[in-house]
Order: C-alpha cells, then structure tokens, then sequence
C-alpha cells in the first residue's frame, strides 16, 4: 500500500511523515509526500525539518527534493494523508480525488518564529506525526482505519 502525505509545501509535516513511515520498514506500507504549493514555492527543506530527520536517524527515509501535489501523484497511491483540513479543502479545490484519504490535524509551524520556539514546537508537532503514523499503521493492520472516499 502507497501511502501519500500532503502538506502546504513539503518542507516539513508530510516530509517527517513519509520519512518516518518509511523507516519503520512495514512489509507493504511505502510512503511518498508532497505539497500543494511546493512548485509555486519551491524551497529547500527547513533548518528544522532537515534537525529532526538527522536527530532521529530519519534522513535516508526521506525524499531528496520537495515535490508538487499533482493529479498524476494523486491517482497513483492508495491512501491520502492531508496534514490538516485547510490542506485537504485547497487539494480539493485544484483536484479530483478519488482515493480514499484521512485528515490530520498537525499544525504548521510559523517559520519566522524565533529558533527556540521552532525547537520546541517542532520537537512537539514531530511527536504528534509519529503517534498519528503508529496509529494508522496499526489502524491499518487491524482495519480499524476511517477513511472517507
């Protein structure tokens, strides 16, 4: 099963997901991300994003380069994870899916903020992303995933 995480730019929410997804290594489960507006905006990966994946032993996991949302990529997954609902209303707007998908609610970080308080708020919403991926794939062995269509 493919599973596709959707975030605004792909610099940091969907990029720590997919990383961390992958790094688990379930038979079956790969994961891919990108964002909707990554082609508008193209940007490097964050300072902070770029922290987490080398503290944790995620970089390897993770895509290279940001990637746009497209219809193409859209169409070839499984699952579609948007990283919040304001992500999943602006896919909805520009693309037709016809994936089964679920709707997170991981907050964006303000990158202007001060580098301590992004420390501190990555650290937290990186938390968040890990219990959200443990709970799919669990959801996802056990069936118990809600998935809209």
């Amino acid at each position: 099963m493919k599973i596709h995480f959707i975030c605004s730019g792909n610099t940091y929410r969907s990029r720590l997901a997919e990383a961390y997804l992958n790094s688990l290594k379930h038979k079956g489960l790969t994961a891919v991300s990108s964002g909707l507006h990554a082609q508008s905006q193209p940007m490097e990966i964050r300072w902070y994003t770029e922290r987490l994946l080398e503290e944790y032993g995620l970089s390897r996991f993770a895509a290279q380069k940001h990637r746009q949302t497209t219809q193409t990529n859209l169409n070839s997954t499984n699952l579609i994870v948007f990283m919040g609902k304001s992500v999943y209303t602006c896919c909805e707007k520009n693309y037709t899916i016809k994936k089964p998908y679920v709707t997170w609610n991981i907050k964006d970080v303000n990158c202007h903020d001060t580098d301590s308080k992004l420390l501190k708020l990555t650290e937290k919403s990186f938390k968040e992303i890990k219990n959200k991926v443990k709970e799919l794939v669990s959801d996802l062995k056990t069936g118990n995933v809600i998935i809209k269509k």
